[in-house]
């Protein structure tokens, strides 16, 4: 039996490119599906039949919520959620509990984004003032929900290095994935995903501190995606 190279034509003649682009297409849904079972099976463990609220009550045209360390949790179901529940939560638990028991002044969440830090800081520091930094429309219904009743102001501007205005971009898909950094949105676009911009107001934090009259910071979270 003799044994030989093929050519590239002759190779292209066994190899149908359709062929390869539709198993391409089949292997990258079905790794998408795994993916998408293993992260809910995850969301079962985590959250219990509160992660079937999650998934359809958004299908419903309605607001979803979970109950998180005994609190109610009002969130907009879109697809970076599902990394926020399984990463960010506990995270955001451990810097709360970093804030020295014995503190003096405010605290200010800089990126509240749906208000999880302000409302854990909240919870284990009632008697504090916490001002909580979003500028981003889509979220603010969700971070109002969040702490209210709570001892928390929300500052409706962006925290910046300056005062002023400025260009804030998002994904069309995702609500959660916002920066002043067009690059920083971009690295997370899925595909056939675009980017929105619009402008915003912004606040430095000197121009925080002596707008509320702050004398005195027990603890500053800063999630502001380049500001």
């Amino acid at each position: 039996m003799m044994l030989r190279s093929l050519s590239g034509r002759e190779l292209s003649g066994l190899i149908n490119s359709e062929e390869i682009s539709g198993t391409y297409s089949i292997l990258k849904n079905k790794n998408s599906m795994l993916g998408k079972i293993s992260r809910l099976l995850q969301l079962f463990k985590m959250y219990g039949t509160g992660a079937f609220r999650l998934i359809f009550n958004p299908l419903l045209g309605k607001q979803t919520w979970l109950m998180y360390e005994g609190e109610k949790i009002w969130l907009n179901f879109d697809q970076s959620t599902y990394y926020h529940l399984l990463h960010s939560m506990d995270k955001l638990k451990k810097l709360v509990e970093a804030i020295p028991a014995i503190s003096e002044g405010v605290i200010i969440d800089g990126g509240a984004n749906h208000g999880i830090f302000s409302l854990l800081a909240a919870r284990r520091f009632p008697e504090k003032k916490i001002y909580a930094v979003e500028p981003y429309g889509k979220v603010l219904p969700f971070l109002k929900k969040n702490v209210q009743g709570k001892k928390v102001k929300i500052i409706e501007k962006a925290l910046a290095g300056e005062d002023g205005e400025v260009a804030f971009f998002t994904s069309e898909v995702s609500d959660q994935m916002g920066s002043v950094i067009r690059e920083n949105v971009w690295e997370f676009l899925s595909e056939g995903d675009t980017i929105r911009e619009e402008r915003i107001p912004a606040i430095s934090l000197p121009a925080l501190v002596q707008q509320e009259g702050i004398t005195k910071i027990a603890a500053i979270k800063l999630d502001v995606q380049g500001a």
